[in-house]
């Protein structure tokens, strides 16, 4: 009976535990702009994140400007052999050139996109298509979607050594459409909401334990606590 008691109390809790979760909103700096956006990249071979392409003009990660429209140039060096098979794989779709960048700049939420390598393979050389597009949807600050795709400009002669001169558009769209940014998009604004989604997550843990307590209790209160009677009764009589 303390059980069946207690058991209301401790739902009425964790209740207003989670309802106080959902309401209470960690800040999150959105990005300014022209704020760098820096890309990361999986390395195929050890499967772990470090930094996108070295660009070869500035011996500096590609990186972006948050909400500013821009053309890219970042030649990408293949000093060795293993560079080359690398990209002949993306070319073949044997693997995927999986890249990352931040949702918002302190955290560590990435939206994901790979980018897009076309070209053809011949035995002792490349030729790759020098041209990528580089598409950003974003809304207070925070980026909600990146996309990479090549498009056909140049097929460039590529062999160990080589220097891929990569270049192409970026554009940056509002929200979920094609409009382009504007003033009330930029900085540290109400947007999208990266605090609500940590919040959510929170409180649904909570309702997660809150349902599991009470299906808990009531198959113990329901089914188990019977049986477990009868037991204890036969067991004395014996």
């Amino acid at each position: 009976m303390a059980c069946t008691r207690l058991f209301p109390r401790v739902l009425l809790l964790l209740c207003a535990l989670g309802l106080g979760a959902a309401h209470t909103h960690t800040h999150v700096r959105g990005y300014s702009l022209g704020e760098a956006v820096n890309v990361e990249c999986r390395n195929t071979s050890s499967s772990e994140w470090g930094i996108g392409p070295i660009c070869a003009e500035t011996g500096k990660p590609m990186s972006f400007r948050f909400g500013e429209d821009d053309f890219m140039h970042c030649g990408w060096h293949l000093p060795t052999h293993k560079e080359i098979s690398q990209m002949a794989k993306f070319i073949e779709g044997d693997d995927a050139w999986s890249c990352r960048v931040r949702v918002a700049p302190d955290i560590e939420f990435y939206v994901p996109f790979s980018i897009g390598i076309w070209g053809v393979v011949e035995p002792s050389h490349l030729h790759l298509d020098n041209h990528i597009n580089m598409v950003f949807h974003a809304s207070g600050g925070r980026i909600l979607a990146a996309a990479s795709y090549p498009l056909k400009d140049h097929f460039h002669f590529v062999g160990v050594g080589s220097i891929l001169p990569m270049h192409g558009p970026v554009k940056w769209f509002r929200g979920t459409s094609y409009k382009p940014l504007s003033g009330q998009d930029f900085g540290d604004t109400p947007g999208y909401p990266i605090e609500t989604v940590l919040s959510v997550g929170v409180m649904c843990s909570l309702v997660s334990v809150v349902i599991t307590l009470a299906a808990s209790v009531g198959w113990y209160m329901w089914f188990q606590k019977d049986r477990l009677t009868r037991q204890m009764l036969k067991v004395k009589t014996n």
